[in-house]
């Protein structure tokens, strides 16, 4: 793979990047409100990932899909169109947890690692088609 090829999947590789950073953001939140804040999965879900997402929306923004510059009501758009979609991925994530950790007993770290690559994909697919597309910038 020479230079031409890397910049042809810069966006992808710095989603990779950024989205291994997020996972990791993510993770490191989720466990420590799990193991020091003594808090139930869901609510250890839920802030790992607003703080998380936060972290995401500034990198993917600037940095995966270069959508800087927007103003006004394009931004709100924008950052609502965001919010929303990672909403419904956190509603993904909590539904795998509560069927495959919950409900099925199956080991809680490797069940969030997994849901973790199912939110990253599906993520990455609603960044690049239907946020940070030029009709929204």
């Amino acid at each position: 793979m020479d230079l031409k090829d890397l910049l042809r999947y810069k966006a992808v590789l710095l989603y990779l990047l950024f989205g291994g950073l997020t996972t990791i953001i993510n993770l490191l939140v989720y466990i420590a409100s799990r193991k020091f804040g003594h808090l139930s999965y869901e609510i250890s879900t839920t802030i790992a990932w607003f703080l998380s997402v936060l972290f995401a929306y500034l990198t993917n923004k600037y940095y995966v899909f270069e959508a800087g510059g927007t103003k006004g009501v394009r931004l709100s758009r924008e950052i609502l169109a965001f919010f929303v979609y990672r909403v419904a991925s956190l509603v993904m994530e909590l539904m795998i947890l509560f069927i495959l950790f919950s409900w099925l007993q199956l080991p809680e770290f490797a069940v969030k690692l997994f849901a973790q690559f199912v939110v990253i994909v599906a993520n990455y697919l609603a960044s690049k088609y239907l946020i940070f597309t030029e009709r929204n910038v």
